[in-house]
């Protein structure tokens, strides 16, 4: 009898077999793909790059433009595991084992109510950059699915993965989470 081949930690989706709950709508969309993956702030992801200065920031850095501080009214990525959301930050090696203490491991998904991700460290300039980088490459390979929380809150599941099909980054993020950050650095409304 032949040996059943096991998959590495990190190689069987979360996407696998969950389809889409709901749509988004037009404006929806032009928001988020405008934003994350069109005009990327991050690094090399776009010719037509934007910085958070073109946004109407008054720096390009994230914390002398006092980007941050509103973006942590949003969405707080510095919280640690136990607390309402939680955001690893890690290398490659230990990223398996992050995707299982937050409930990202293997396969479906049991519960889509926490906003969390485990995101490998990068070269952008800060966490939301990185966060931002892995949202736009869910987004630009359609690596995620729309689906509802058990309270009904419309959640986007996201997966981010190699040239080689390992998997780099995994989200679970709200809706309005997403469309309320690019209203946070947006202040010039050039997208919404």
């Amino acid at each position: 009898m032949a040996k059943k081949k096991t998959l590495p930690a990190g190689s069987r989706s979360i996407l696998d077999g969950v389809s889409d709950q709901y749509a988004l709508s037009e404006h929806e969309y032009y928001t988020l793909y405008s934003f994350f993956v069109t005009y990327s702030l991050c690094k090399k992801q776009s010719d037509k790059k934007r910085t958070l200065r073109d946004y109407g920031q008054s720096n390009v850095h994230i914390v002398k433009s006092g980007v941050r501080k509103n973006l942590r009214s949003v969405l707080r990525i510095d919280q640690k595991k136990g607390e309402e959301n939680c955001f690893i930050f890690s290398k490659a090696k230990s990223r398996p084992k992050n995707f299982e203490k937050i409930n990202l491991g293997d396969g479906t998904l049991s519960d889509y109510d926490k906003e969390r991700a485990v995101l490998p460290e990068n070269s952008e300039q800060n966490q939301y950059f990185t966060l931002f980088h892995h949202v736009r490459n869910g987004l630009a390979h359609g690596q995620f699915a729309l689906v509802f929380s058990s309270t009904g809150e419309k959640m986007v599941v996201m997966e981010d993965k190699t040239r080689t099909g390992n998997v780099n980054a995994r989200m679970v993020l709200k809706l309005n989470t997403l469309l309320s950050i690019v209203a946070t650095i947006d202040e010039k409304h050039l997208i919404v």
